[in-house]
């Protein structure tokens, strides 16, 4: 079976142009997410990173009760960073005493139009097919509040893999490192193909 393309109006064309040069337009620069926020971090105008130890609490919306835990916070920083995607929950996986797998790695996110989400599945492909990571991750639509009527997407590890906590946080750190870049490279791709 054939399902065609839907019908593209040359208005949604040029909405998905747009958010894909926004990708590449504020992604990274000088302007750091944690720079706006009043960082605990003396050293900030000089070290601001993903490697800054203020970052966990300074990108946190509530940072006594719940900081960024210490494993997600710099690829938390860097989605942020992009200014296009929006992290609004993280957690950094967690095993249970026996040391099975109980909790996945993962970052809950806005963005604002689908195409962004859509990179970044493209982009975690790509990082998977080139080896750079270990286990296969995704881009899925996640159950956020009753009251929200964004749609929040969930960066994670494919459920189901039998993979252990150690290598999936080595992926956090390889994602921190590669995924902005390599969404950036889809975004060029895309938009080279469109025009």
């Amino acid at each position: 079976m054939k399902i065609d393309r839907p019908d593209q109006s040359n208005k949604s064309a040029e909405f998905v142009k747009l958010s894909l040069r926004e990708v590449l337009q504020v992604s990274g620069g000088d302007k750091n997410p944690s720079c706006w926020m009043a960082c605990p971090c003396p050293e900030r105008k000089d070290r601001c990173g993903h490697d800054c130890p203020g970052i966990s609490t300074a990108l946190s919306s509530d940072p006594v009760l719940y900081p960024l835990e210490i494993r997600i916070a710099p690829l938390v920083y860097e989605l942020s960073k992009m200014r296009v995607f929006q992290p609004c929950w993280s957690c950094e996986g967690h095993e249970t005493g026996t040391g099975a797998l109980w909790k996945l790695p993962q970052i809950w996110f806005y963005v604002g139009a689908e195409i962004q989400a859509r990179l970044m599945a493209d982009a975690l492909r790509t990082l998977l097919g080139n080896r750079a990571i270990a286990s296969e991750w995704e881009v899925a639509i996640t159950r956020s509040a009753s009251d929200d009527p964004e749609t929040t997407y969930c960066l994670k590890p494919v459920a189901g893999e039998t993979v252990k906590l150690d290598q999936l946080q080595r992926d956090l750190s390889i994602l921190t490192e590669q995924l902005p870049e390599t969404i950036r490279q889809q975004a060029r791709t895309m938009l080279a193909a469109m025009n």
